[in-house]
């Protein structure tokens, strides 16, 4: 047997035995039954369902080792007529776990497995979109487009199966295979248009199973009698597997169109021609509401099931977020910023830019979670730096506005960033978080530099995300689970703490961390942890328990001001002094007191003891009344205007005798005593201790401890008398205050 190999595969003849035969002829096919693949078993810990399935994964990973390691020629052949391949490549495509889901948890053993058939499956699809292996294995370009086409090789639903398999793990390897199976053949473009319907047929299915709305067009009022009672089918009241259902079909439907246009960016043009983005908006308002109050009132077998559901219905809002804004970016914005089209077909973008934005000023949750991923305000820069005075600016702060009420209404309050005074980030309650990318405003704007290829990375979450009072992003909950489950898709062998340390020291970017730990170019704080061994792939326990740090809590009537160090990253050094400051210099600084006068002589000096010398009596006298009679027609005496009250000599002043005189209770020794200024003090205590009953006499007792005067000497009685108290003194009055102290303290801590 002979090939001629100057000629491409499909004009090539191979002899045999004597006749030539076309290259692409059924006879090179060998009679191979390949096995279809199928789903993980529910219950993997049976040893029969597991050996059972991991015996079919055994079976298929050798059938694409034989096909991969056959000639150009009879690898097309097996792979154009054997219909069993087709079953087994389409069931993989259909069953195959994605890296987003939660729902399988695959043993380790059987996980090596699987990746080699997933990996095995993926170098199929690249060798048959492949028209040119060498110089010697090629197909001409138009007849290997047609060779996809009529055999169905690929079509429009595998490539989504395809991007939503392998978009997150290979994306730019993936990304150039779709390119050129749309590249060789234009028709995959028309199937696509095709299949626009049925994407907004799938929107519409998803809000009438939720129970948002009708199926029936019919709005004729129905009789009341002989109609029988169904039930309305709604999210409240559906049992746990219809409802994941449902929410596992939003999910799917999200990330795959999400990664599509992500792999395939000109396929946005495609989906805008149908108005895709008021439809998903539309969507987004009536069923990521219901879905989120539905899930609070589903009952729950487990915390992990709870866990799993809000993980489904975050990934599904992340990604429907994102088609949206892929949507925009490629079709209004990039060719904005390219530069190529002329004025009218720039000014014919922003309109169109505008036009999609104010169809969706409706629905305000839908507004309120766009705007808290994607900034609206970074879209006007671009067009006005790109587009310049074509931008509408009385149109762009109409949206604006209308953005910034439905955040008010909807979003999560946030700390205003960024420069409130251009407009876009001045909602009244707050504003959302920084966009992805900074805004590069000196610069000349590049492709590279645009919330566009910020999104590439269908896990690049940041809807919950903000700037903490460290001035760090501090991501928790499923966004951070969603990162780790990034990561370790391209590296499982790393443990759970490992990356999440990795992703808080690469500002959360999973690209920079695991380009980071492949370079082996890890910083000094990763490198005490412990590198883990392969097949330590334990599912992480403190996901989902992560709370803020105390510091992000910390409350207290310093914060932001000019020493706080928290807040602020700039302190005044100069206005801080250490030790202690000169008094005599501080009484001595007289700043202030010239720092106020030029205030004073602003207004004028003023005299005050010249004032007072004048006595001069400046107020202007009020003669409103004076040329009327007051009081002369009232019929009062006239010795009532002379009647004054009559004259009192103050106490002071009165003289002894005028004083009235003394109680007779009084004893006569003090009325004859003279009036002292100061009262003997002598006296006073005489009569202090009168009135407690104790004198000198009694004082001199058992318990006397005062004793004689200074110099006078002391009794044994009196020395006794003061070491008792001084050994008991304790024990009383208020010196044993600090043992009591303490013991009210244990009382109020109890």
């Amino acid at each position: 047997m002979s090939v001629s190999a100057a000629l491409p595969l499909d004009q090539r003849e191979i002899l045999d035995g004597g006749t030539a035969v076309p290259a692409l002829d059924p006879r090179w096919i060998s009679k191979t039954r390949f096995v279809t693949y199928m789903p993980p078993p529910n219950d993997l810990s049976d040893q029969g369902q597991r050996g059972e399935w991991l015996e079919r994964l055994h079976y298929i990973a050798t059938d694409l080792r034989w096909l991969l390691q056959l000639p150009h020629h009879k690898f097309w052949c097996q792979v154009i007529f054997d219909e069993t391949l087709h079953h087994t490549l389409d069931s993989f495509l259909r069953f195959a776990p994605r890296s987003y889901d939660r729902q399988y948890s695959i043993p380790t053993n059987a996980q090596e497995v699987h990746s080699q058939v997933m990996r095995l499956i993926f170098f199929t699809y690249l060798r048959m979109s492949t028209h040119k292996e060498s110089k010697e294995n090629w197909i001409t370009p138009k007849v290997f487009g047609e060779i996809l086409y009529e055999n169905f090789l690929f079509d429009i639903p595998k490539l989504l199966d395809l991007c939503a398999l392998y978009g997150h793990s290979n994306g730019p390897l993936l990304t150039k295979m779709v390119t050129n199976i749309f590249t060789h053949q234009p028709r995959y473009l028309d199937d696509l248009r095709a299949t626009a319907p049925t994407l907004l047929q799938v929107l519409s299915n998803i809000v009438i199973r939720s129970g948002m709305e009708s199926s029936s067009p019919d709005t004729t009022p129905q009789k009341l009698q002989g109609q029988s009672r169904q039930e309305v089918r709604n999210l409240e009241n559906m049992s746990n597997e219809e409802f994941y259902d449902l929410l596992l079909f939003l999910s799917d439907t999200a990330v795959s169109l999400a990664t599509f246009l992500t792999i395939y960016p000109p396929s946005c043009s495609v989906l805008h021609e149908f108005q895709f983005c008021q439809h998903l908006a539309s969507m987004y308002e009536k069923v990521i509401p219901a879905f989120q109050a539905a899930l609070k009132q589903q009952h729950h077998n487990s915390t992990r099931e709870k866990q799993l559901f809000r993980f489904k219905l975050q990934q599904a809002r992340q990604h429907l977020l994102m088609t949206f804004h892929l949507i925009l970016s490629h079709t209004c914005l990039q060719p904005v910023m390219e530069k190529l089209n002329t004025p009218d077909e720039i000014s014919k973008h922003v309109e169109d830019f505008l036009s999609t934005m104010s169809d969706v000023l409706g629905e305000k949750r839908f507004l309120a979670d766009y705007e808290g991923q994607y900034s609206f305000q970074d879209d006007l820069e671009i067009l006005s730096q790109a587009a310049g005075v074509l931008r509408d600016d009385a149109h762009c702060k109409y949206i604006q506005e209308a953005i910034n009420n439905a955040f008010a209404a909807h979003g999560t309050r946030k700390k205003p960033k960024g420069n409130t005074n251009t407009g876009g980030r001045t909602s009244p309650d707050g504003s959302p978080c920084p966009p992805l990318l900074p805004s590069n405003t000196d610069a000349e704007l590049k492709p590279q530099d645009t919330p566009v290829a910020a999104s590439a990375s269908p896990h690049h979450f940041s809807v919950s995300e903000c700037n903490s009072g460290l001035g760090t992003k501090r991501v928790t909950g499923i966004e951070l689970e969603s990162l780790i489950y990034a990561v370790k898709d391209l590296l499982p062998g790393l443990s759970d703490d490992f990356v999440k340390a990795a992703l808080a020291e690469f500002d959360y970017n999973p690209e920079l961390a695991v380009s980071a730990f492949l370079e082996d170019k890890l910083p000094d704080s990763l490198k005490h942890f412990s590198q883990p061994q392969e097949g330590n792939d334990a599912p992480s326990q403190v996901v989902n328990s992560l709370e803020p740090l105390e510091i992000e809590a910390r409350r207290n009537i310093f914060d932001n001001d000019d020493f706080d160090v928290f807040h602020t990253d700039a302190v005044n050094v100069s206005a801080i002094h250490k030790g202690k400051r000169n008094k005599e210099a501080v009484l001595n600084d007289k700043s202030t007191i010239d720092e106020l006068k030029p205030l004073y002589d602003a207004y004028g000096s003023m005299d005050v003891p010249s004032m007072y010398d004048k006595q001069v009596y400046e107020d202007e006298y009020d003669d409103t009344y004076d040329a009327l009679n007051v009081g002369a027609d009232d019929a009062d005496s006239a010795d009532e205007l002379t009647q004054q009250r009559p004259f009192t000599v103050p106490r002071v002043l009165q003289q002894k005798e005028s004083r009235p005189e003394e109680s007779e209770e009084s004893s006569e020794e003090e009325q004859d005593r003279p009036e002292a200024f100061v009262e003997d003090p002598a006296t006073v205590r005489a009569r202090q201790e009168a009135k407690f009953g104790r004198s000198q006499q009694e004082t001199s007792g058992k318990y006397d401890v005062k004793g004689r005067g200074r110099g006078a000497g002391q009794t044994d009685q009196v020395l006794r008398n003061r070491r008792w108290k001084e050994s008991h003194k304790g024990s009383r009055a208020n010196h044993n205050r600090r043992a009591m102290a303490d013991k009210k303290m244990k009382k109020g801590m109890f």
